[in-house]
């Protein structure tokens, strides 16, 4: 989408035609959105909301703003989180975010700034799953699914290495007398 001007006319159009089908079909999108659950359920998330802020006015003292509780069952007062930035702060503080947010801005810097390629198509599709998927689920801070996705996605945006040419030691030569066959002489 970055380099063809083909690409931005179709995901330009693309756009256009889900934002005229959203708002023809926005109350069949609404149904199907609660699908049996009431409204208040809807614009909680399910409740997850509740934990959310419960978690935010939770007091801290200074250390644990910085450095978190400690690792856990990513819950909070029996609670799950599901948020992974809300469980990595619970778990590892401020500091635990900071580098889980470095890591993703790190990785789609390079994924950028990549010429086009496959692998490159792959690590922005791996690297903006975890970001989006971390918003409603948790594990985005230890080792998770989401932590290996992350490590292919670096995998992929990764140079490769130059390919050094095998050195093989030259076998010596082997002398043939004069008086040999010429079949030998090879």
């Amino acid at each position: 989408m970055l380099t063809s001007a083909a690409a931005r006319r179709f995901f330009a159009w693309a756009v256009l035609g889900a934002v005229v089908a959203g708002v023809g079909f926005a109350s069949a999108l609404r149904a199907w959105f609660l699908r049996g659950q009431s409204q208040e359920h809807f614009t909680s998330l399910t409740g997850r909301e509740k934990v959310w802020d419960a978690l935010l006015a939770a007091p801290r003292t200074t250390s644990e703003q910085l450095f978190g509780m400690g690792l856990g069952d990513k819950s909070f007062g029996g609670l799950p989180i599901d948020n992974s930035w809300l469980a990595v702060y619970h778990e590892q503080g401020l500091t635990g975010a900071a580098i889980v947010a470095a890591i993703i801005v790190v990785l789609a810097g390079v994924a950028l700034l990549r010429p086009p390629s496959l692998s490159r198509a792959c690590a922005i599709f791996l690297i903006g799953y975890c970001a989006i998927a971390s918003y409603t689920e948790a594990g985005l801070g230890d080792a998770s699914p989401y932590l290996l996705h992350l490590a292919v996605a670096a995998s992929l945006l990764a140079a490769p290495a130059a390919a050094a040419p095998l050195a093989t030691p030259e076998a010596p030569r082997r002398r043939v007398p004069r008086w040999a066959p010429r079949s030998e002489m090879t």
